[in-house]
């Protein structure tokens, strides 16, 4: 495979993959479910799989061989196994950044993907407006740690988050992904920091990128708090 530019070959690459990877729901399905919501399902996959594609848009790196698009196959079969599932939009183009960002990189490899596919796939929506959030506030550089509490005026003050308790609630919540440490604090409480596996994560995506596509960035100007599911 010759090297070509990959806003027209890695969304076109991944577009004609996905097309021999997305299998029709099977008759099983529709036979259950009936053929309107069987329908409905189909509609809901292809809608997440349009973010996905849409987001591989915005890369400028160079696939270069046919290992790379093998590479590109396996992760795809995560990709549509998630829009399948009904893993959100904003959560499929994190994982269209982590395949550009790997890509920029020149480790196009499915098994450190298939790593984060799973973290990321994970994520409720507070919890990506929180790390997104945070990461914006706090000011850090991308692979550099901070602290969530870093979000906390804008998402309570907008109230994304109904009080306090429910802000420190989503806190607990993302320790169970590892990107997410609970440091003791002298008061009793806890502090909420990104931990190295989350520092490697950004290194690979940009948050409030794929928030603002989706209508979900808090507190910048953008009033959209809701975003397509």
């Amino acid at each position: 495979m010759t090297s070509k530019k990959l806003p027209a070959l890695l969304s076109g690459v991944a577009a004609d993959i996905l097309s021999h990877v997305m299998l029709p729901l099977p008759g099983s399905v529709a036979a259950v479910l009936g053929e309107t919501a069987a329908q409905a399902l189909e509609r809901r996959r292809r809608d997440r799989l349009e973010a996905f594609v849409d987001e591989l848009r915005h890369a400028e790196v160079c696939i270069h061989d046919a290992d790379e698009a093998a590479e590109l196959a396996l992760m795809l079969h995560r990709v549509d196994r998630a829009a399948t599932e009904g893993t959100a939009r904003v959560n499929l183009r994190l994982m269209a950044q982590v395949i550009h960002g790997q890509a920029s990189l020149g480790r196009l490899v499915a098994d450190e993907f298939l790593h984060y596919a799973e973290l990321i796939a994970s994520l409720r929506r507070e919890e990506v407006v929180l790390l997104g959030t945070a990461h914006r506030e706090s000011g850090a550089a991308q692979g550099e740690s901070f602290a969530l509490v870093k979000a906390g005026p804008v998402l309570l003050s907008t109230g994304f988050f109904r009080n306090e308790e429910h802000f420190v609630a989503v806190e607990n919540a993302l320790t169970r992904t590892g990107l997410v440490w609970a440091e003791p604090t002298v008061g009793g409480n806890n502090n909420f920091l990104t931990t190295p596996l989350f520092d490697d994560l950004i290194q690979l995506t940009e948050f409030q990128e794929a928030m603002l596509r989706e209508g979900m960035t808090v507190g910048d100007g953008n009033p959209g708090t809701t975003g397509k599911p």
